[in-house]
């Protein structure tokens, strides 16, 4: 399988940095790129968590550009760009490089999200302005869910069980294919926060991805 790393971008959330670290299979290469952070969670990855690479040189450029910057921090070819209160279930980095691994035209694997009870977060949506979007979006999506033989076409009311090809994933778990990543250019730094892995997602689609 091809080797994985993780990234992690932090900004206040040093407690929620602490347990999403120490969710980490032991031995993974782990990059924590720290936005300015007055809480002191620097310091506390330095005392806490020695072998990961800490990025944290005092400002805040924003979420993507931070992920930018851990991405190529790191060499390996699938990296899972992680949010700070996120836990890694056993097994979950390795099954996401083994889906990239199983189907080389996939540019990102984005995992089953869930809530501290198991029940399933929405984690994939349709392309905005779509028809699939306009569903979703609309006042009549809570009826639209009622409607036999539609509820499961819609990502947001029922997440795929298994492996399905989506429109984008969302960016609190994001496996990425550093390939495909470079060659679009990785996250557009122009968003600071949000709509960044709606927009990498487009652009991988757009290039053949």
């Amino acid at each position: 399988m091809s080797p994985s790393a993780v990234v992690v971008v932090n900004h206040n959330t040093r407690e929620l940095l602490r347990a999403c670290l120490a969710s980490l299979p032991s031995g993974v290469p782990a990059v924590v790129v720290d936005n300015a952070s007055t809480d002191g969670s620097a310091e506390m990855v330095r005392a806490s968590f020695p072998h990961a690479v800490l990025l944290a040189d005092g400002t805040n450029p924003g979420y993507g550009a931070a992920a930018n910057r851990g991405v190529r921090a790191c060499a390996a070819e699938h990296v899972l760009v992680l949010n700070s209160d996120t836990r890694l279930e056993p097994g979950a980095l390795e099954a996401l490089g083994a889906h990239l691994d199983r189907h080389p035209r996939a540019a990102v694997a984005g995992p089953a999200l869930l809530n501290p009870d198991g029940s399933p977060q929405a984690s994939c949506f349709p392309f905005p302005g779509t028809l699939g979007w306009l569903l979703e979006n609309d006042p009549v999506a809570p009826l639209a869910v009622r409607i036999p033989g539609l509820r499961g076409r819609l990502l947001c009311a029922s997440p795929p069980r298994r492996a399905a090809a989506v429109p984008w994933v969302l960016g609190a778990a994001l496996a990425v294919r550093r390939s495909a990543f470079e060659e679009v250019g990785g996250f557009d730094e122009a968003y600071f926060m949000y709509f960044e892995e709606v927009d990498l997602c487009r652009r991988l689609a757009s290039a053949g991805w």
